[in-house]
């Protein structure tokens, strides 16, 4: 039998090997096509800014800040409105009286136990009998529910069907979803802090909503976190849950904040702001007294309006960021538009929550499908150790996770498969990555994506997605055949010479008694039992202390499935590093290049080398189609493709080059970019060095500070000049040097660069 498995092993390679030519003469020199990023390409219908409705007169409709708990005791709505007028805080002290709102609603779908919410309870999960037969279902089951709350809504609102309604979701990401569903004009938003995962993941999903729909969008950032909140009144108006040490660090506000901001949200909401802005005590003008919170929240409205940060704000409101906007108190013309080169388009019937990221289950109720893992391994590259926030609490991580930098920064929207365009592709994005559509694939869904691609666009897709749509060799320049398995060694990349690492052992399950499973990814593998702490034996880890652990070998398995561990660094040692090479064993399609060339070539073990992704040009566009789905994306036989990809993808699309005193990618620092008519404003982020548990004081490392070198990439202009501000500061002048700047990130900071072209 052994021999028969060689034999076939060997006529596959060679079969895959023959059918694929391994050169061409006229080799495509990027992934990418090159484009001008002038401000004149961003001003595009998917891209201008959409005013949020309900805001007052006199308000800039796409962008406001707002706040909730007026009313708690001293803090009337008249006596925070005298406080917000004076040290400039909200457009809008109390929110939106007349929105139709709709909150928090996937969470209550699916967890609506003993009738815990029951407002269109008959309709949530467990108003069933029986679980949804599949995902489809469950899709159908999800709308029914929305639609109930939605009519709710608009009647206790007095709204009208073309009203729009604010659908805002936190533990699941649906906010595409509700606007999908048909049921009148929707403005998707997300909560963000409270024990959710990712804020970096909630923006993208929203933003690439309110973009697919046109529509604003809105976040509400939760001053919440594990049941202790945010308070420096004397009242406690949440009881023991009250302290000014509970809930989230001042720095997860203040990143969260202007990340809210110069992603392009249309509002914010001041989760309990008109509370835990104030101390209870007054001014002798009268008002209350700002808390450390609330100089945060003054800082914010300061800067989005066109104002220097800091105390000086509340006497000089228009002497400052004028200068470089060249529009003073316009917050469009402060932070410009946002450049996000690459939507993921996700399966439509996406039932991605807790359950997903927890336990390895779609809609809480499926294992999670191929292409599922693909979508999983895609945000895990993009922005790691990010889904998973609750196992790091009362950790020594905890917090650390919310935010993160990552290869592609900010710059990428999620999106949905249905009403997808060619002219939305075209005017938003420079990238489409088709990131596991699953079985429902809409029937134009091709057709759009030829269109976007002749017009210059860059699609990359799977295999198994081709496979699974109508999407054709016309533009991928590949003809697909059967599979085959094969023991790959390793990866290189043709373009570049890259090299990925040389495949080695399989991770697997190991009980350690007492502390349940983990999966073993390094140290000696015939020791199959027990857990030394991590000296020898080596985890899947969440952090460099902290194992993933699993209850049951079935949920171990289901994780191994996954791999989604963190990456180790070079040289790095901790318990999950270093770790060994993975298996090569990798399905990979047979398919005949007709216009293709190799993009990536894989050794194989007593074989011929072999296509692992190919790379067309159709048109003014390009296609990058995965020949081996699941080794391409899944960390288990990835070979860190993914990671390379998306290397590639930021050197073709980002204009700035960034590094730092560390060797991380994008010198550690998550990065929002936006287009402004003068140049580019910068917002870099530092979530290093900060760790909060829920009930006491924050903890920084001031040594997890970052100094900066921001480059202007060639063929993108010449710096003119360069102001930059940490945000609680006025702005300084950077001093140009060989088209690069240098700033000091600290611990738990942020700084917004201002550059101005020529």
């Amino acid at each position: 039998v052994i021999g028969m498995v060689v034999t076939f092993l060997a006529i596959a390679v060679v079969a895959l090997a023959h059918a694929r030519p391994l050169e061409r003469s006229d080799p495509i020199g990027y992934i990418v096509p090159p484009r001008v990023l002038s401000y004149e390409s961003f001003d595009t219908p998917a891209l201008r800014p959409r005013p949020v409705p309900y805001s007052p007169t006199g308000v800039n409709g796409t962008w406001a800040i707002t706040a909730s708990c007026c009313g708690y005791g001293p803090f009337t709505p008249e006596a925070v409105s005298n406080a917000s007028a004076a040290y400039g805080l909200f457009d809008f002290p109390c929110g939106w009286p007349a929105m139709p709102a709709v909150g928090e609603w996937g969470y209550e779908f699916h967890n609506n136990q003993q009738g815990t919410f029951p407002e269109c309870g008959n309709l949530t999960m467990a108003g069933y009998a029986a679980p949804p037969t599949d995902r489809d279902d469950a899709l159908h089951r999800l709308q029914l529910y929305w639609s109930c709350r939605v009519n709710d809504a608009r009647n206790a609102s007095h709204a009208t069907p073309s009203d729009p309604t604010f659908s805002m979701i936190g533990h699941y990401f649906y906010a595409g979803l509700s606007a999908s569903f048909g049921d009148g004009p929707v403005i998707p938003g997300s909560e963000i802090g409270e024990n959710i995962n990712s804020i970096n993941g909630h923006l993208a999903f929203t933003r690439g909503a309110a973009r697919q729909y046109a529509a604003p969008f809105i976040i509400d950032f939760s001053a919440w976190y594990q049941g202790y909140i945010t308070d420096y009144s004397t009242a406690k108006f949440w009881g023991t849950a009250s302290s000014p040490d509970g809930g989230h660090s001042l720095s997860l506000f203040r990143r969260s904040y202007f990340a809210t901001f110069m992603a392009g949200a249309g509002a914010l909401i001041a989760e309990a702001g008109a509370v835990n802005y104030f101390y209870q005590s007054t001014t002798p003008a009268g008002v209350f007294a700002l808390s450390p919170l609330g100089e945060i929240g003054r800082d914010l409205y300061a800067i989005s309006h066109g104002n220097e940060p800091g105390p000086a704000a509340e006497l000089e409101r228009n002497s400052n960021l004028g200068d470089v906007s060249r529009v003073g108190g316009d917050p469009e013309a402060v932070r410009g538009i946002p450049y996000v080169p690459v939507a993921l388009i996700t399966e439509q019937p996406l039932g991605m929550g807790l359950g997903w990221w927890y336990h390895g289950k779609a809609w809480d109720t499926f294992t999670l499908s191929e292409a599922e893992l693909r979508t999983t391994q895609w945000l895990e590259t993009l922005w790691p150790g990010s889904f998973t926030v609750e196992n790091q609490i009362h950790t020594p991580t905890s917090e650390s996770y919310y935010m993160v930098g990552g290869p592609l920064g900010d710059g990428v929207d999620l999106l949905l498969p249905s009403s997808i365009t060619a002219s939305l592709l075209g005017d938003a994005y420079r990238v489409v990555v088709l990131a596991g559509l699953g079985e429902t694939v809409p029937s134009n869904l091709a057709a759009e994506l030829s269109a976007y691609v002749s017009a210059g666009g860059c699609v990359i897709v799977s295999a198994d997605d081709v496979a699974g749509s109508e999407i054709t060799s016309d533009i991928t320049g590949v003809e697909l055949g059967s599979t085959a398995i094969v023991d790959i060694e390793h990866v290189t990349d043709l373009q570049t010479g890259w090299v990925s690492p040389d495949a080695g052992i399989s991770a697997f399950c190991v009980e350690s008694p007492g502390s349940g499973w983990y999966i073993k990814t390094g140290g000696d593998p015939s020791i199959t039992t027990g857990w030394d702490g991590g000296v020898q034996d080596k985890c899947c880890s969440v952090t460099s202390a902290d194992c993933e652990w699993y209850a049951t070998r079935a949920a171990c398995e289901a994780g191994r499935a996954l791999l989604r561990c963190r990456q180790c660094e070079a040289a790095a040692i901790d318990v999950g590093c270093p770790a060994w090479p993975q298996s090569g064993k990798t399905t990979v399609y047979n398919a005949s290049l007709t216009t293709a060339q190799v993009l990536f070539q894989a050794s194989v073990k007593g074989g011929p080398d072999i296509p692992f992704a190919t790379i067309n040009q159709h048109e003014r566009g390009t296609v990058v189609v995965l020949l081996a789905p699941m080794a391409a994306t899944l960390g288990g036989t990835g070979f860190g493709v993914t990671g390379h990809l998306i290397d590639r993808i930021a050197n073709d699309t980002a204009p700035f080059a960034i590094s730092s005193n560390t060797s991380e990618v994008n010198g550690g620092l998550q990065v929002l970019l936006n287009r402004s008519p003068t140049g580019w404003a910068m917002t870099l982020i530092n979530n290093h060095g900060v760790v909060k548990q829920p009930e006491s004081a924050a903890t920084i490392n001031p040594s997890e500070g970052r100094l900066a070198r921001v480059t202007l990439r060639a063929g993108q202009g010449r710096i003119v000049q360069a102001l930059a501000t940490d945000t609680t500061r006025a702005l300084a002048a950077l001093t140009v040097n060989d088209n690069s700047v240098v700033v000091p990130v600290v611990a738990g900071g942020l700084q917004i660069i201002f550059f101005e072209l020529e």
